[in-house]
């Protein structure tokens, strides 16, 4: 869970004259190997629990606080049931089917009258904050298994340090013990996060990143002309474009996604959206 100092809680589409940069795929600055620029703000999927100032929650989530909790409760429950974490979690998100559908009731019953359960299984901006959730679920569960790794050897260094021993031997391995907590960092694909994201976005957002995997899917996209970010409304961005920290790019929100063309089920990746590319799929730099 993120820790916020308490502040006011960011409502930037209630500003339209102005342009505010908003993160992904990653919904946490500690999740990031170098800071964001300053002001950049992460999407908030319905989970905050007190103000942030780094943090911007959708007005238009259909999901309340309390309904998006049980539907993580679910989805653990359904990692229990069926497997590995993240590997779970992943599948389950990518299927055409409704997450809870596979689970229990509890979350449906909460949102519609059996009635109506198949519109509300079927309701876009429902399936867009549950992709969101998920990818919230997954970023949290990777930095706890790094902290346990980083505490776990931690203790070795210093067992190590008391019994005598120099930096060339590897107490875990001489202990026959091996990292039990190994596991490869995985995440939900970044388009689909990307597609729910704009599924909220207002106009007024300019969306950025440094992840390798956009930098590198999104290179061929030509870089908007300067004139096309000229107002001052665009000021933030301007200042980090004139210092060669990145390129600024505009497409239909569909191809940004890499996509062919635009989904039926999906009109919102119709729009053209701005994103701001951070560094190099090579390097990474301070903002």
């Amino acid at each position: 869970m993120q820790h916020c100092k308490q502040n006011t809680v960011h409502h930037p589409e209630k500003s339209p004259d102005k342009t505010f940069l908003l993160w992904f795929p990653e919904f946490n600055p500690a999740s990031l190997q170098t800071k964001a620029p300053h002001g950049t703000l992460f999407i908030d999927p319905g989970l905050a629990t007190e103000p942030c100032a780094h943090l911007w929650r959708p007005d238009t989530l259909p999901l309340d606080a309390d309904t998006a909790r049980t539907f993580l409760r679910e989805s653990d429950g359904f990692v229990r049931e069926h497997g590995r974490g993240r590997q779970s979690l992943a599948a389950a998100a990518l299927t055409r089917e409704d997450f809870y559908a596979q689970t229990s009731l509890a979350i449906r019953s909460r949102l519609t009258s059996p009635a109506e359960s198949r519109k509300s299984h079927q309701d876009p901006a429902v399936q867009a904050q549950q992709v969101l959730l998920l990818a919230w679920r997954m970023e949290q569960h990777t930095q706890e298994i790094q902290a346990l790794q980083q505490s776990i050897r931690a203790g070795w260094d210093d067992l190590a340090q008391t019994l005598g021993m120099d930096e060339s031997d590897d107490m875990p391995s001489l202990a026959g013990e091996k990292d039990f907590l190994e596991d490869d960092p995985q995440s939900l694909p970044w388009p689909m996060i990307l597609e729910s994201v704009m599924y909220f976005a207002p106009p007024g957002a300019v969306l950025a990143t440094n992840h390798r995997a956009v930098l590198e899917e999104l290179a061929e996209i030509e870089s908007c002309a300067p004139e096309a970010c000229a107002g001052p409304q665009y000021s933030h961005v301007q200042s980090l474009l004139a210092g060669n920290k990145g390129r600024l790019v505009r497409a239909l929100g569909w191809r940004l996604a890499g996509r062919t063309r635009c989904p039926v089920h999906k009109p919102w990746l119709a729009a053209p959206r701005e994103v701001l590319l951070l560094g190099s799929p090579d390097a990474l730099q301070e903002y």
